[in-house]
């Protein structure tokens, strides 16, 4: 089985963050997550849905919907697409640790972090040489990392739980009905 014929995981995981995040606030606790970091070591994280996201079908019509834009969360393009059987592809997210924000692009197909944008003034202008630079962007990484990793250890929990089907998609199908529903009134 190659990456390509794994890459549903990814993307299930993906669009399972779009619900999880909306129903906890768009704040997570993640005990324990940042045992090496670039600043105090907090458990919670606040999170917003960035300016892109890209859906895909899984049947083979290969059908793309890429959005981007302000108010992604609660987007009527992404609930239809969704509502149609599609799965996120892409999702852009903004991650809130202490005062440093991070804009992270995660993509489903091979399960990876494709971009990240560092929040200004990691390092100031004029303070440190390259490597000083370097090691705090190593560090970003492996907090952003860590983050991701926390996530991702809850999805996999959820969806190997019995309940995944009966719970979990129940949940979603049902957000995205009233979504749609509250749209078109």
């Amino acid at each position: 089985m190659d990456n390509h014929d794994k890459g549903f995981l990814g993307q299930e995981f993906l669009t399972w963050l779009y619900f999880f995040l909306d129903e906890s606030d768009y704040e997570v606790e993640l005990p324990g997550a940042f045992e090496k970091g670039i600043g105090p070591q907090h458990d919670r994280v606040a999170f917003a849905i960035g300016k892109r996201t890209v859906l895909t079908s899984l049947d083979q019509s290969g059908v793309r919907v890429a959005l981007s834009g302000p108010d992604l969360d609660d987007c009527g393009e992404v609930l239809q697409a969704l509502r149609r059987g599609a799965l996120v592809e892409t999702l852009e997210l903004q991650m809130a640790l202490d005062e440093r924000v991070y804009t992270v692009t995660l993509k489903g197909r091979d399960a990876q972090l494709s971009s990240v944008r560092f929040f200004e003034g990691m390092v100031k202008e004029g303070e440190g040489d390259a490597s000083d630079v370097l090691d705090v962007r190593l560090a970003a990484l492996d907090e952003i990392d860590a983050v991701i990793d926390g996530l991702f250890a809850r999805f996999v929990t959820r969806r190997l739980a019995q309940a995944w089907q009966k719970e979990d998609i129940a949940r979603m199908q049902k957000k995205v009905a009233a979504g749609l529903a509250s749209k078109l009134a």
